[in-house]
């Protein structure tokens, strides 16, 4: 899965050089992917934490320059990205109630790939590769994961769930924070390999260095 335009530039330059525009891009869009996750079923801190992931993977596959209103990401055509596209209401040539459209681009060896339109399309991005990574978890790659990857992943999202309604008792909230969170994280990061091993490095060193910056979005 991979889209034609690769940001060389990115990975070449030092992350510092452009912690101005991924600050701001944190800042103006980093609470409403959260929330949009929450809408979806992943609520609580799993969605603050992986849709940290997702807003940097955006962002890198989008570059910085682009329009918010045009997101393509690299998400081919068909099977788990077509699943998880028309699980947040969008079909080929249509608008949802939203407002966004998903049109198709091709790119110059001929690959086709999805393009959303639309006000926040960047955030609507997004959303559509955390939730895409669940599929991966869950459905469409699980052989890739390790069972306590793929354990500490659906388990994380039951009590993540539970804490974000204040129904989590003691002993599941530590187990959230300590034995789950570190194959918890391996597998979000194995996600994001497998999306595409384009800066997977940089995203997890960027999510880190950007720590105190979501936190403030969040706060």
């Amino acid at each position: 899965m991979r889209y034609f335009l690769v940001m060389v530039f990115f990975l070449l330059a030092p992350v510092h050089a452009n912690a101005k525009s991924i600050e701001e891009h944190i800042l103006v869009s980093y609470s409403l992917v959260v929330d949009q996750l929450k809408s979806r079923g992943l609520g609580g801190p799993l969605a603050e934490e992986v849709g940290r992931f997702g807003l940097i993977r955006q962002l890198i596959e989008d570059g910085q320059n682009r329009e918010h209103s045009v997101s393509i990401v690299g998400m081919s055509m068909g099977g788990a990205n077509e699943s998880v596209l028309k699980e947040l209401g969008l079909t080929m040539g249509c608008t949802n109630e939203e407002g966004f459209t998903l049109k198709k681009v091709t790119s110059g060896e001929g690959e086709t790939f999805y393009a959303v339109h639309g006000p926040r399309a960047n955030v609507c991005s997004a959303v559509a590769i955390t939730l895409l990574w669940d599929k991966y978890i869950n459905h469409a790659y699980t052989s890739s994961f390790t069972s306590d990857q793929i354990e500490a992943w659906n388990m994380s999202k039951e009590i993540s769930g539970k804490i974000c309604c204040n129904q989590a008792r003691p002993e599941e909230v530590e187990k959230y924070y300590g034995e789950l969170a570190a194959p918890r994280r391996k597998a979000i990061e194995k996600a994001n390999r497998m999306y595409s091993p384009t800066a997977a490095q940089v995203i997890t060193k960027i999510v880190n260095d950007m720590k105190e910056v979501f936190d403030f979005a969040r706060f």
